[in-house]
């Protein structure tokens, strides 16, 4: 099963469906999932579908209930209002932000393949919020910028596809140990976080961010209209990556998850 996420945007893009369907009771349970369903057996409220071919592809955007909502008070999230997350505006942003991924196969594949419940979170001006948990497999938590900030489309994009790759290493985890529980006690310093945390938190942020960064290449490389501000994440990838090179020895990692990890940091590793 690692092989084939052994490189940035290296796989194919039916490969997280394929995935998804092995370790999770085949389509059925990707069909019938929402995360209401999953976490009370509750229906859901769908108030609109992100579609993409093949139309059997497909994101909802779900409105949970103030009593499943409050799960997530500790940690901050705050959640947009039905009247926030139905309008015209916020729509055509995630639209258009799906419309971007399109234009690099793989990583569509990873959010066709595993993001079936989309959440929006409140907006805040300055920065983005997003969030999954892999006790939800199939969910997706982000923040829609304001229509007062630049690059709304690119960061909603980036936030979408940050979190289904976490979404995505987290299934892969399932079948193939990258860190030894029982190790990862000591915690090492993550630069997107800027401070210490887990040898696994890491490795994800290492993970999620080498493949944002092959996706901006990607971008920049096609698309004039916004590839100053790919550019730009591509640097700030750059910097922030060779802060992370101490994670290929941490002694947490398997001998799978140090391949795993010296792959993803190769660019870096003897700069």
């Amino acid at each position: 099963m690692i092989e084939f996420i052994d490189r940035p945007c290296g796989w194919s893009p039916a490969a997280p469906s394929s995935m998804r369907e092995l370790a999770n009771g085949g389509a059925p349970a990707w069909h019938q999932y929402s995360t209401a369903k999953y976490l009370n057996g509750s229906d859901p409220k769908i108030v609109s579908v992100l579609l993409f071919a093949p139309s059997d592809l497909r994101i909802h955007v779900e409105l949970l209930p103030n009593s499943l909502a409050r799960r997530w008070e500790g940690i901050g999230l705050q959640f947009a209002s039905e009247t926030e997350v139905d309008c015209l505006d916020t729509r055509r942003v995630l639209n258009d932000s799906i419309e971007l991924m399109l234009t690099v196969p793989p990583l569509m594949g990873t959010v066709a393949g595993l993001c079936r419940s989309l959440h929006l979170l409140r907006s805040v001006e300055d920065s983005d919020s997003s969030f999954s948990d892999p006790d939800l497999p199939f969910s997706v938590f982000v923040s829609c910028p304001p229509p007062t900030v630049q690059s709304r489309v690119e960061r909603l994009a980036e936030s979408i596809a940050h979190e289904a790759l976490h979404l995505q290493l987290s299934l892969v985890e399932t079948a193939v140990p990258l860190v030894v529980d029982s190790v990862d006690t000591v915690p090492i310093f993550s630069p997107w976080k800027g401070e210490r945390r887990t040898t696994r938190g890491l490795l994800h942020g290492v993970y999620v961010f080498a493949n944002l960064r092959c996706f901006w290449m990607r971008v920049a490389a096609r698309s004039t209209s916004c590839s100053p501000w790919a550019a730009a994440r591509v640097n700030e990838i750059n910097l922030e990556m060779r802060q992370a090179t101490h994670l290929a020895e941490s002694p947490a990692l398997t001998a799978i998850g140090r391949r795993f990890a010296t792959s993803f940091l190769r660019d870096w590793l003897h700069e």
